[in-house]
């Protein structure tokens, strides 16, 4: 898998990329699924997989006095992240000027003028852009406008609950893993 580093500061992103935006620690299978559904859209285009992940995790930068513990470090995720077969990892330095950035910014600036993004997927519960402003539905009514298409990935659950890293955290925690 090819690892840009501060990949908006530089011009060897893939273009017109089917791509999944999100934190992704842990990889847990809620991302393994949105992911490897990212890899069989791409395929099945010709286009590149593409997974766009923050360093730091956002939490940590916003809020630092209640950021979690994080459940695998950056070359562990990207690690995970390789294995569901995405071609390319952005990693983007999450940054208080990007954490200022509105959300319909994000989506011109970075997924349409630097990225020119054919398809984007995130997870039902995903929010991005300043105050968390940004969902699925900004990106399908942006995409709709701007020329690419936007979906949720369906919501995991396994054992009575939605698939978190909240959750694994939790688990984690509490001393149930397998």
């Amino acid at each position: 898998m090819q690892i840009l580093r501060d990949p908006l500061g530089n011009d060897d992103s893939p273009p017109g990329a089917v791509i999944s935006i999100g934190s992704f620690d842990g990889v847990h299978i809620g991302h393994q699924a949105v992911l490897t559904h990212v890899v069989e859209r791409a395929r099945s285009m010709g286009a590149a997989a593409v997974a766009m992940t923050f360093d730091p995790h956002p939490v940590k930068l916003l809020r630092p006095g209640v950021a979690p513990r994080l459940l695998t470090t950056l070359d562990q995720r990207l690690d995970l992240i390789a294995r569901t077969g995405i071609e390319t990892a952005l990693v983007v330095p999450f940054t208080h000027r990007l954490a200022r950035m509105g959300a319909a910014d994000f989506v011109r600036d970075v997924l349409v003028d630097r990225l020119a993004v054919r398809e984007v997927y995130i997870g039902d519960n995903f929010r991005f852009g300043a105050d968390r402003s940004g969902d699925v539905g900004l990106l399908r009514s942006m995409g709709a406008e701007l020329g690419f298409r936007a979906a949720a990935a369906p919501i995991v659950e396994a054992e009575g609950g939605v698939v978190s890293s909240t959750r694994v955290r939790q688990a984690v925690e509490e001393g149930h893993v397998e």
